[in-house]
């Protein structure tokens, strides 16, 4: 028994003495940004496309669409890739537009037609380390995103499809 609880011992020492350092994330402890956005709105295909670039890893991002006269619709930008180090991650959607807004679904559909320049935008990316909001533009028409309790300041930018 002694000799089993040895070389068990033996083999983790081993093991962890052999183990390398591998650096998980390069930002420095600084929170992700948007480094690049791109939005395109297809008519002919139907079909909205949103592509995301970070400076770090994010723990999530959001976008929030909300068409005219229509409830807010809450998307989950979903992570394509990313470096090892940390240094970025690159996350896309792709959403289906639907005439009747009755049928839409997160995350895979929108009532959001396009060229509709009355749709309010929103897009939201979160801190890997505390979860907080690290940083949100929003634009299109408006909107008071403060009803819907977001209330964190964003910048307005000039979006178009």
């Amino acid at each position: 028994m002694l000799r089993s609880a040895v070389l068990w011992y033996s083999l983790w020492a081993g093991l962890l003495g052999c183990a390398d350092t591998v650096e998980t994330d390069s930002s420095g402890g600084q929170p992700p940004s948007i480094t690049s956005l791109t939005l395109d709105c297809d008519r002919d295909a139907a079909l909205w496309e949103l592509e995301l670039e970070t400076s770090a890893w994010v723990s999530a991002a959001t976008w929030w669409i909300a068409p005219p006269d229509l409830p807010v619709e809450v998307h989950s930008v979903r992570s394509m890739s990313a470096s090892p180090s940390g240094d970025y991650e690159r996350l896309e959607l792709s959403l289906a537009q639907l005439s009747d807004p009755r049928l839409q679904q997160n995350n895979s559909s929108t009532a959001a037609l396009c060229p509709e320049l009355d749709t309010a935008m929103r897009l939201s990316i979160f801190d890997t380390d505390i979860g907080d909001l690290a940083q949100c533009w929003q634009w299109g028409g408006p909107t008071d995103w403060e009803d819907l309790g977001l209330t964190e300041d964003c910048e307005i930018r000039d979006l178009w499809w």
